[in-house]
């Protein structure tokens, strides 16, 4: 495993060209070994920002003995060596230390590219954020020792993932970088080579494999509607309630009540309802506890059509699982997004094979390819990626022959059945108890619509067969 120097700084500002360090940790390691420190505060020769000693907290006093940067330089030089040089947006610490005349020829890891092919699902990629979601504990933020270790320990949990990984991706992942300079690839070359003296490389990594059947275990609605006791599902909001016992902090909401009290006797009436609320009404458990209750009780979907993906996220990733969390619950959810967000696999096969896809900009044409490939293999056949820059491709009539030219056919094989478009969705979450198959709907409505009953397996419509009830809208 080869020494590499985990590095992090902190500045008067953003901008290399007008601003200044004022503070370098860095760590020389290999592997969990670290064979050296280096940190120093350094003065800028202006005084230190307000809003950088909030963030910081190193201030003027701090800085008023310390040495300059000139005189460090060597010292830091000699420590760093040519050794890769590892960080979390790397780039902005090498900006200010090459305006310095350091480190011009280092190669440069990145935890933040590293992290966005291995965890394509994670809602931030800051520092903090990787730390928590990788069972690191983060010293001081913003001080540029305390997240130079963080940074090392971050690095080792990253690259225990990319062991994990099939083979045979790592080496499509280190292909498709072979002939680029990109924050993640020296990490995946370096496990490729490690893993290639103990395991055979298998056939070529199929991105796209066929979804498989669909699930055994069908929703059947009852035959006979069962109705909601709409005084119990109020109750649940209710002073006294179990969201009243769980939070300390719990605001009852008159207008919250009654926008449940009314999205439930609709749902029990089969009948229309719009809702006009201000923010901070509390909309969403307002209509997500009736919908849940509904779906529960009658075993049947809920279709929830929001009108931003932001909305969307926020049901699915906050307001679902605190009501799991509350209530004791295990209500499960679906999420589809609008066409946009999914990726066509035929078409990228077509292009595969047609024309080759080119890497247009250094960096990060090869990113969008890794994250398109960790992000679907990740998903365990889906289709959804997370989409950076497209325009980080483009076509210029070449083969996809040879080791940096693109994606092989091979990679994109065992499409059966798969759409020659983009799967149709709206940005709508599903909720229901039982695992279902979605596969798009339409909705004619603005803001947020609910339905019972609304995606079938096909995904014709809100209106499906056995709805008794068209979308409320709020």
């Amino acid at each position: 495993m080869k020494t590499i120097v985990a590095l992090d700084i902190e500045t008067t500002g953003l901008n290399p060209e007008r601003d200044a360090v004022i503070e370098i940790g860095a760590i020389r390691f290999q592997g969990k070994r670290i064979e050296a420190t280096w940190q120093e505060l350094i003065n800028p020769g202006r005084p230190v920002p307000s809003f950088i000693t909030q963030l910081t907290g190193i201030n003027d006093d701090m800085l008023a003995g310390a040495p300059r940067f000139s005189s460090l330089a060597t010292s830091l030089s000699e420590f760093v060596g040519d050794n890769p040089i590892l960080g979390q947006n790397i780039a902005f610490d090498l900006s200010f230390l090459r305006k310095n005349g350091l480190f011009h020829d280092n190669l440069a890891l990145d935890t933040y590219d590293l992290a966005s092919v291995l965890l394509p699902t994670a809602g931030r990629y800051s520092l903090r954020s990787l730390a928590s979601n990788l069972g690191v504990f983060p010293g001081t933020s913003h001080r540029a020792f305390d997240d130079a270790k963080t940074v090392h320990q971050v690095y080792l949990r990253l690259v225990e993932m990319v062991h994990e990984l099939p083979l045979a991706l790592v080496e499509e992942i280190v292909r498709i970088g072979s002939d680029i300079e990109w924050g993640a690839g020296s990490a995946f070359e370096e496990v490729l080579d490690l893993r290639e003296k103990n395991e055979i490389l298998s056939e070529a990594f199929e991105v796209f494999k066929p979804m498989g059947e669909a699930p055994s275990e069908l929703l059947l609605p009852n035959e006979e509607r069962q109705p909601l006791d709409v005084e119990d599902i109020a109750a649940i909001l209710e002073p006294g309630g179990v969201f009243a016992k769980t939070f300390s902090g719990y605001e009852h909401r008159s207008q919250q009540i009654t926008m449940l009290r009314a999205v439930t006797q609709a749902l029990d009436e089969s009948r229309h309802l719009i809702v006009e609320a201000g923010t901070g009404t509390g909309k969403s458990l307002a209509y997500l506890l009736p919908a849940f209750a509904w779906a529960d009780k009658n075993n049947e979907r809920v279709v929830i059509s929001t009108n931003t993906i932001n909305l969307q996220d926020q049901l699915f990733k906050d307001d679902i699982p605190a009501i799991n969390r509350v209530m004791g619950t295990q209500y499960r959810g679906a999420i589809l997004k609008g066409r946009s967000n999914y990726l066509c696999p035929r078409r990228l096969t077509a292009l595969a094979l047609t024309a080759g896809l080119i890497l247009a900009a250094p960096g990060k044409g090869v990113l969008f390819a890794a994250r398109i490939i960790g992000s679907v293999s990740a998903g365990k056949g889906a289709t959804q990626v997370r989409v950076v820059s497209p325009s980080a491709f483009r076509l210029n009539g070449r083969s996809a022959a040879g080791r940096g030219a693109g994606f092989r056919p091979a990679l994109f094989s065992g499409l059966p059945g798969v759409s020659t478009r983009p799967e149709p969705a709206v940005s709508a979450i599903a909720a229901h108890r039982k695992v279902g198959a979605f596969s798009g709907a339409s909705a004619g409505v603005r803001e947020e619509a609910i339905g019972r009953n609304g995606v079938t397996p096909q995904g014709a419509s809100i209106a499906g067969a056995q709805s008794r009830v068209s979308p409320a809208v709020f």
